[in-house]
């Protein structure tokens, strides 16, 4: 492929060779025509001055006498033989073969007899430069044929050449002025190819910062594109499909950072078989080495042996990343203004997986993605202070505990944890919202009145069947809200509450309320309650009983699995009987 420059850089050569060419044909030309000027008007003079000597001479030869010295033609001849001698040498017709100016005439009475041999010399002399003369006026008139003719062609190769340059520019600014058009409907992030058809090195360089400014704004497209999930679980995979075009993410995970200096791990989507480091794992930034990159204010850090990292560092988050198989790590940290908020992780199961490359890249997708992540996490935030002042609500209504409201959130999360080993179904968000939302199982008893709400004995069939309307009136408050967020894209924000608070008293057999749904027709978030909500029940003390023990109750839901509960569901809260047994002690009133 050829260089406009160099081409272009040759072509002006040429064009400057051809000129001082040319300008030395004209100086060339214009001494010949000079110096054939100064010869006819020189030739002139020399002929001029023989003519008369030799026309004296005749007359000497013809009218001799003794007294020739007294002769006024003698003395004509005399002055015009030293004239002519004197022309002739500064003329430079001495350089001629045959002309002879050596001889004077210094006649004496002998020397008459030679007047004739002069005469002839004189008119030989003649002869000679007369000849050198019309050669002379021969050849320039050649010389000025062929140079008008070299003229012709040099003028019209330099035509070429102007013109050549001036499609050379004319091409090459006018492809520019295209591709800076079609640019402008990339910066509209409207996709359009730049022309590939290029032959000159120039074309190929800008063509190429086209190329690359639209893989610029089609990449920053790509995550300017990205809209709202709902959720940080369902934004993370598809940020994690963009990223892995640019670099290795196998593991993509985000944390904030609290008002107390915790790092406090929100969401994850990974590749590997088990995830170690989950939802809510907490760690003190300074006991991490995140606080470098906060003080030094990097846009980026890189981890290449994340075994070699955790020897050093023996921190508690890397040590479950490398359990998890992740070797090399891409940390970008969350800025919002001046202030850092979170960190996004990007993790390989290879070493040595990113370079410097990766870390500007990371950088360009961190500022693009910030806002989008961080409003994820405020509308989490949000939901997780919708449900407390809604848990508040429910304390102030309900004969239940603080206690047993934290307990049947906690006892939900051990169980819905323990399910999501063989159910991909729930994930890390249906866990958080589980945990955030089995609280408001019976939130519509606050539309319940306070005697039967309130009433120390056993409700009355009547009382129960007005108590039972509780599940209804908990789920209209819950759609109610719904609604109001109807026009925020894909936020249904309390969807799990709601299936909490329909399925809490529904039965695996059928035989529950409100609509008597049995076995899958029941939310699996329902189902889980239900055994939470139950097995504190049986544990705790009400108006109208006394508390079961804990080994009696947790034989009761063992006894009830398949009937009352979900088998599966049962099963895995007695999987993790002694998680549970230490929750209940923790918190018991």
């Amino acid at each position: 492929m050829r260089s406009i420059k160099k081409t272009t850089s040759n072509i002006i050569k040429i064009y400057y060779l051809l000129f001082l060419i040319m300008t030395i044909f004209l100086l060339i030309f214009f001494k010949q025509d000079n110096d054939i000027t100064i010869l006819r008007k020189n030739y002139t003079k020399v002929v001029s001055k023989t003519n008369q000597t030799i026309s004296s001479l005749y007359k000497i030869r013809d009218s001799y006498s003794d007294n020739i010295y007294e002769n006024e033609f003698y003395k004509e001849i005399k002055n015009n033989s030293k004239n002519i001698i004197s022309d002739i040498r500064n003329y430079d017709f001495i350089k001629f073969e045959g002309v002879s100016v050596e001889k004077t005439l210094k006649f004496t009475e002998k020397e008459i007899s030679d007047i004739s041999e002069v005469i002839t010399e004189l008119g030989n002399n003649i002869k000679i430069i007369s000849s050198f003369i019309n050669n002379k006026i021969e050849n320039t008139f050649n010389f000025q044929k062929y140079f008008f003719i070299l003229f012709f062609i040099f003028s019209f190769a330099l035509l070429i050449i102007v013109n050549i340059i001036k499609n050379f520019n004319y091409n090459f600014y006018e492809t520019i002025s295209e591709n800076l058009q079609k640019t402008e409907k990339l910066m509209n992030f409207e996709n359009t190819d730049f022309n590939e058809n290029v032959k000159w090195v120039e074309e190929k360089k800008y063509l190429d910062i086209f190329n690359n400014l639209k893989k610029d704004l089609m990449f920053s497209n790509k995550y300017l594109d990205l809209g709202i999930y709902g959720s940080l679980e369902k934004l993370l995979p598809e940020i994690q499909k963009t990223i892995q075009i640019s670099m290795p993410a196998d593991r993509i995970g985000v944390a904030f950072l609290d008002s107390f200096g915790n790092v406090i791990a929100e969401t994850t989507y990974s590749k590997s078989k088990k995830v170690f480091l989950g939802i809510g794992f907490s760690q003190k930034i300074d006991e991490t080495s995140l606080g470098k990159i906060v003080d030094s204010e990097s846009s980026y850090r890189i981890i290449n042996d994340l075994e070699y990292h955790l020897r050093s560092t023996k921190s508690k988050s890397t040590a479950l990343i490398v359990k998890e198989g992740f070797k090399s790590n891409l940390t970008l940290p969350i800025y919002l203004g001046n202030e850092c908020v979170g960190f996004l992780f990007i993790s390989s199961f290879e070493k040595n997986s990113y370079t410097e490359k990766h870390g500007i890249i990371g950088k360009k997708i961190m500022n693009l993605i910030k806002q989008n992540l961080y409003n994820h996490y405020i509308v989490q935030q949000l939901v997780a202070s919708i449900s407390g002042g809604l848990v508040k609500l429910v304390e102030g209504r309900d004969n239940e505990t603080g206690n047993h409201i934290r307990r049947v959130s906690v006892y939900s999360k051990i169980i819905a944890e323990e399910l999501s080993e063989n159910n991909k179904k729930i994930n890390p968000k249906f866990i958080r919202e589980l945990y955030w939302f089995a609280p408001l199982h019976d939130i519509g008893k606050v539309g319940i009145a306070d005697a039967i709400l309130l009433k120390p004995g056993r409700l009355t069939s009547e009382e129960f069947e007005i108590m039972k309307n509780h599940v209804n009136i908990g789920a209209g408050i819950i759609e109610e809200i719904n609604k109001s967020l109807k026009n925020i894209k894909d936020y249904h924000l309390l969807d799990i509450a709601k299936d909490v608070i329909l399925g809490h008293h529904e039965k695996y057999d059928g035989t529950g309320y409100p609509y008597g749904l049995s076995k899958e027709e029941i939310p699996l978030a329902g189902r889980i309650v239900a055994v939470a909500d139950v097995f504190d029940a049986l544990c705790s003390k009400r108006p109208y009983k006394e508390p079961f023990t804990f080994e009696e109750s947790v034989e009761i839901i063992e006894k009830s699995s398949g009937k009352h509960f979900d088998p599966v569901v049962a099963g895995a809260f007695l999987n993790n009987i002694d998680k549970i047994k230490e929750i209940y002690t923790e918190y018991k009133d």
